[in-house]
């Protein structure tokens, strides 16, 4: 007539390798470049403890991608001094930027199909490839790769087998220093993030990405997109 006995154990095992290379060049007419690229792979079987695994008795089957694994990831910047003719003198244009792919999520059941009872988060079959080669927020992946398993079973579906959406940023500015007097300067500035206007999807947290769920596969937020910006800074 016992219901549920947790014991709860903040442990896990993780492992990590990256390479990483750096570019950076300074030309004499005022432009620099700075540039990163990161090719990394980080596996562990619970990077949250306050989730639990699905079946206790096969940690096993939580290994899998790192939540915050990033396979890919490049940044830049770069800044000019733009040429001194007319209207452009003393202007200075910034650039940064980053490229990375997306981080890894799970898939899981809104039903306790094991019977191990609440807080255990269940995980369907997996019989498929989740992945596509063009995915679009209404379906960023195949949905049809997941099926819930059999009333008492454990789904065989692992920890973060699909690849959420990458990230694609460009901010850029435009700067000018004005002499106002011998102790003052006046600065002009002109910013755009996400200049390229490019539409970054945010994938959902994995305990929202129900498999048995309407919305299933479907992206549904954004991060910001546009915005520009105009200011201008008095120093002495």
């Amino acid at each position: 007539n016992f219901g549920n006995i947790f014991q709860f154990e903040t442990s896990a095992s993780s492992i990590a390798h990256s390479a990483d290379l750096h570019v950076s060049r300074r030309f004499g007419n005022g432009l620099s470049l700075d540039a990163d690229y990161r090719f990394s792979r980080m596996i562990d079987d619970a990077t949250l403890i306050s989730v639990l695994p699905q079946d206790s008795h096969n940690l096993k089957a939580e290994r899998g991608l790192a939540d915050f694994q990033v396979k890919h990831r490049l940044t830049f910047q770069a800044t000019a001094n733009l040429p001194a003719v007319s209207v452009q003198k003393n202007w200075q244009f910034h650039a940064i930027g980053v490229a990375e792919s997306g981080t890894p999520l799970s898939a899981v059941l809104s039903t306790d199909i094991s019977g191990t009872g609440f807080p255990i988060v269940n995980r369907p079959d997996l019989v498929a490839n989740p992945n596509v080669s063009k995915p679009t927020p209404s379906m960023y992946f195949n949905t049809s790769a997941f099926q819930t398993p059999a009333l008492g079973n454990f789904g065989n579906s692992g920890r973060n087998s699909i690849i959420g959406p990458g990230t694609t940023n460009l901010d850029v500015a435009l700067s000018r220093y004005f002499r106002v007097s011998d102790l003052s300067r006046m600065q002009f500035r002109a910013d755009a993030y996400n200049v390229l206007n490019h539409p970054n999807f945010v994938a959902p947290p994995s305990m929202q990405n129900i498999s048995d769920a309407p919305g299933f596969g479907q992206l549904f937020v954004a991060r910001s997109a546009r915005i520009l910006q105009f200011g201008l800074k008095f120093l002495w």
